[in-house]
């Protein structure tokens, strides 16, 4: 119907007032009506009259408050101007307007495939391809939003539609694809079951959602075949096939949407706000179907409200559940730049907030020639106005005119010269739909929406007939009317990034947390698909200053991938990991090594090479070559660990560095070689009785009897036995135990000497420090390669840094490195100078061998090369990402004892090799694991007061003696230790409230 702006005139009363006359004649003819109810009717057709618009509902009732009364014998007759008439009037007005309606007279007229039929025509409907920006460089951000434009601008003459929704994150399909992947590749252990269970629990109390993003594209502006839908569908089929390429071959890499897909546009769109976690059948829908489908929702309207209610049932909840919904129309739009920021389009920004926002867009994209002439017809008219000011009056124009006219002659200039259609314009109506469960939370979520987007920047307006501006989030149904339509070109368009969303991971594996950029998405992380089908390095190095999290982050990664089946080593200098193997899931399968109480030759540079096996190569002279490799570096590890011993002085010395030759030529480089051989063939030497050193000097038989007294001494402290053990020592045995799936090795107290300083200035202490530093990151790589080769192996080296620092470090890390992917490994470096991996100005730089990497928070010169590390720029505003990533005043929180409480969610950024993101790392879904994975000293102690605590309470609980028992703890620590605070959302993540 035509909405008045003015009264309506007295024709237009009198032919209403004979049509309504004449339909309640023959209405009375069916069924007799009371006076009440034809009151109710007339009030009804009064504002069906009026277009269901409330203002101009209230002008015809205004006028007919003036003019008519009700009367109960001739229905309509005199006038009065009563105030009691004019007051019932207007309550049945009010009544009859408030009234429960489903969108049971949807203008859907069926559904085929991914093609709508309906009132507004033929539309055919794509998904868009999710886009992940983070961290990218600007000039690629531009370049993407220009080839959107041109994408955009291929549909000149076309009406479009841009729809974003929302799927619940599948915690089941993540278990269940974990779960395949885990026994195909392996055999869990146990806890396995367990594990994926409490996951799925903690998964579905977050409710993470993915992004969905939907385009319409109008094919017709009406039905050809309105009784023939169904040929009506088949006489588009080509024409929709067509569009399907063009959008394929674009950059918006759009494909047809999939009944699942359309199923759930329109389950989502009819049940709008509300959590829809499953869809009903899937299949095409005919005229028959639509009142079916209507039915699934129940939408409760006033009027003269600013939002409706939407009632309906969902899967997994006994009783209905109701939301309210607003809808917001973005109005005036200050200026902007393209792209905005280096975070998220002017749609996609939405993602941020922490609750649902969803989006409707009716576009008009014009042609060409259209646009040119709107753009010629508003330069004369500005000209015009200018010429009067000018010529007629000879006055200066004021300034809004003068912007005007240099903007639409810009603009012009523009469409003149530009022939990509990146200045092509369109015209735009942009809806979005906020949801709550009650009025005053709508409110609230109104109104940091509208701040969000800044007030002088978006301009969002609440609309009245919020029914018919709800509707249009339904396919097939028509704008409520045409104001508010913004003229954005192109550009403008394309770089709302409407597909843009923050995804990184994989759909199994480890999960590592949600993101904490543009939106919450899950992440999950398979930490054996690189090596397995991408072919690329398994090193993934993890950086981050004192206190970041990373051993953390370290321990509850290979605790996944353990569970799941992965054979697992440790490598801890500091022995922070080592009660790892105290936890229930881990302590039958675990072993835990402290090797300053090791064996006697457990660490023999002989020994921790592992020897290669028959089984791991395909051919035989592909073995003999891993053979004469691993002597090779059984020589060099050998060499280079009897020159540590020494000064720099001395082992630099020509007559120190011929003796070492020659042991290196008379030691049998195999992996039961006895390291005590070499006192030996020293002695032999420096006494002249070995054959082969005849041709030495007396120089080199001095050094030799040095050489042989340190070494002596040094085999005879408990730390020196482990290297060079006393004569008739045996060799450690090198088999593999089958049950034990992760060994955890330790060197607590042992410290490297510092590479930097007066090596004159070292002491033995320090120098051995550095040797069983160095061996014992080589024993815990050959447990790695003692494992079947295709296993799936995980290899955590903590402070890695340091050992990069070594020579011998740097060769095993380069190994690891490079060997990762034919043996199926995933090492996990750990370290806090990330300068060492990604400043590719240092000889020793492992930048372009890192198949992953996680960055926490670092500051300085280190974030530089914390960025080149994640693949991100330099220079482009996200070093203050990498430096905010925990910030020092939100860090700690203080409970009432006044003791420092660490129980913040860790962020990284997380380049997976492709992507990258910011997250959060999330272990609450294992509780377990999370209290005993702690490293400060707090925690650790406050965990110690929490097992005598409770220990002493058993004892209490099985002794007759009525006295309190003593636990060892003061009072105010043991509530406060046992008292757990509840976890809050995500949400908490984007205000600094964290718990």
């Amino acid at each position: 119907m035509k909405l008045f702006k003015g009264e309506p005139s007295q024709d237009v009363l009198s032919a209403f007032e004979e049509k309504t006359k004449k339909r309640d004649k023959q209405r009375e003819k069916k069924a007799p009506r009371t006076v009440k109810q034809k009151r109710e009717e007339f009030i009804k057709e009064l504002y069906a009259a009026s277009g269901r618009d409330v203002t101009s509902a209230r002008r015809w009732a205004s006028l007919f408050r003036q003019t008519w009364k009700w009367d109960d014998a001739n229905e309509r007759g005199r006038k009065s101007n009563s105030v009691s008439e004019v007051r019932a009037l207007e309550r049945g007005l009010e009544q009859a307007v408030k009234q429960v309606e489903t969108p049971n007279d949807l203008n859907l007229r069926a559904v085929v495939g991914n093609l709508t039929l309906g009132a507004t025509g033929v539309f055919a409907w794509f998904t868009l391809r999710a886009r992940t920006q983070g961290f990218a460089p600007l000039e690629t951000i531009e370049d993407a939003i220009l080839s959107d434009a041109v994408a955009y601008s291929q549909l000149a003459g076309r009406t479009i539609k841009i729809r974003t929704t929302n799927r619940p994150y599948s915690p089941d399909e993540w278990a269940r694809a974990t779960y395949e992947d885990a026994h195909e590749h392996g055999k869990p252990l146990p806890a396995f079951n367990d594990y994926l269970a409490q996951m799925q629990d903690h998964l579905f109390d977050s409710s993470f959602e993915e992004k969905w993003v939907y385009v319409g594209v109008q094919l017709a502006g009406f039905l050809r075949y309105p009784s023939d839908l169904q040929r009506e569908a088949r006489f588009y089929a080509d024409e929709a096939a067509t569009l399907a390429d063009k959008l394929a071959a674009s950059s918006l890499r759009a494909r047809p949407a999939s009944p699942v897909s359309m199923q759930w546009l329109l389950e989502k769109s009819l049940k709008l706000g509300l959590p829809v976690p499953e869809i009903g059948p899937v299949g095409d829908y005919g005229a028959e179907d639509m009142a079916e489908l209507a039915e699934g929702a129940l939408w409760t309207h006033d009027p003269v409200s600013n939002s409706i209610t939407v009632t309906a049932r969902v899967a997994g909840e006994a009783a209905p559940i109701t939301r309210h919904v607003r809808v917001l129309t973005l109005g005036r739009i200050g200026p902007q730049e393209i792209p905005q920021d280096y975070a998220a389009g002017w749609m996609q920004k939405s993602d941020r907030l922490p609750f649902p926002v969803e989006w409707a867009a009716t576009v008009e994209i014009k042609e060409l020639k259209s646009t040119k002439k709107e753009v010629e017809s508003s330069l004369l008219t500005i000209r015009d106005q200018w010429d009067h000011y000018v010529e007629d009056h000879d006055m200066q124009p004021p300034p809004t005119l003068e912007r005007q006219y240099d903007l639409v002659r810009q603009i012009d200039s523009d469409l003149d010269t530009e022939h990509g259609g990146v200045e092509n314009r369109s015209k735009g109506w942009y809806r979005v739909a906020l949801s709550a469960d009650s009025i005053e939370q709508l409110d609230a979520r109104t109104a940091e929406f509208a701040s969000f987007y800044g007030e002088g920047v978006f301009s969002w307006i609440p609309k009245r007939g919020q029914y018919h501006n709800a509707r249009e989030f339904i396919p097939g149904e028509p704008l409520s009317d045409k104001a508010h339509s913004r003229r954005l070109n192109m550009a403008f368009l394309a770089a709302g990034i409407p597909q843009g969303t923050a995804e990184i991971g994989d759909k199994c594996g480890a999960i590592i947390g949600p993101t904490a950029g543009n939106a919450a998405r899950a992440v999950a992380w398979d930490m054996f698909a690189d090596m397995e089908r991408r072919h690329k390095s398994g090193l993934a190095m993890l950086v981050a200053g004192l206190g970041g999290g990373k051993t953390f982050l370290a321990a509850w990664l290979l605790y996944q991938a353990v569970l799941s089946g992965a054979y697992g080593v440790i490598f801890d200098p500091s022995d922070r990991l080592g009660r790892l193997a105290e936890l229930p899931q881990l302590k039958d399968y675990t072993e835990y090594v402290n090797l300053l109480n090791g064996a006697p030759g457990l660490l023999s540079p002989f020994y921790v090479v592992a020897e290669p096996k028959r089984d791991w190569f395909e051919s035989e002279d592909l073995y003999r070559e891993a053979i004469l490799n691993a002597r090779e570096e059984r020589r060099t590890l050998f060499t280079d660990c009897l020159r540590m011993f020494l000064s720099d002085q001395k082992a630099k010395s020509d007559n120190v560095a011929t003796v070492i030759e020659r042991l290196a030529e008379l030691m049998p480089m195999e992996a039961n070689t006895p390291p005590g051989m070499l006192f030996d063939i020293l002695e032999r030497i420096a006494s002249n009785k070995e054959e082969t050193t005849e041709d030495l000097l007396p120089e080199h038989r001095i050094e030799a009897r040095n050489m042989l007294v340190r070494y002596r001494r040094l085999s005879r402290s408990a730390i020196g036995r482990l290297v060079f053990p006393p004569e008739g020592t045996p060799v450690p045995s090198q088999d593999q135990d089958d049950k034990r799936r992760l060994i955890i090795y330790t060197v607590n107290g042992i410290v490297p000497e510092d590479r930097e300083g007066n090596s004159n200035l070292v002491s033995d202490r320090d120098r051995l420090g550095t040797v069983v530093f160095t061996l014992a990151a080589y024993l815990t790589q050959g447990q790695i390669y003692r494992a079947k080769r295709l296993e799936r192996k995980v290899l955590l080296l903590d402070e890695s840094s340091v050992l990069r620092s070594i020579p011998s470090g740097k060769a095993l890390m380069d190994k690891s490195s490079t060997d990762s992917r034919k043996n199926n490994l995933r090492v996990l470096a750990v370290g806090q100078n990330v300068s060492q991996y990604a400043d590719q100005t240092r000889t020793n730089a492992l930048d372009n061998l890192v198949g992953a990497a996680f960055v926490g928070a670092m500051q300085g010169s280190e974030i530089g090369p914390a960025l080149s590390l994640v693949k991100a720029p330099q220079g482009q505003g996200y070093e203050a990402i990498i430096s905010s990533l925990r910030p020092a005043e939100d860090r700690r929180e203080t409970n009432a004892g006044n003791t420092p409480v660490d129980d913040q969610l860790r962020q990284f950024v997380f380049w997976d090799g492709d992507g990258t993101e910011r997250i959060f790392v999330d272990a609450n879904g294992q509780p377990e694991f999370k209290e005993m994975a702690q490293t400060g000293p707090d925690q650790i102690r406050l965990q110690e007061n929490a097992k005598r605590l409770a220990a002493a309470m058993e004892a209490a609980a099985e002794s007759p003696a009525t006295e309190t028992p003593e636990t060892g703890l003061e009072d105010s620590e043991a509530p406060r230790r046992l008292r757990r605070q509840p976890r809050e959302e995500y949400s908490a993540a984007y205000t600094g409230e964290h718990s």
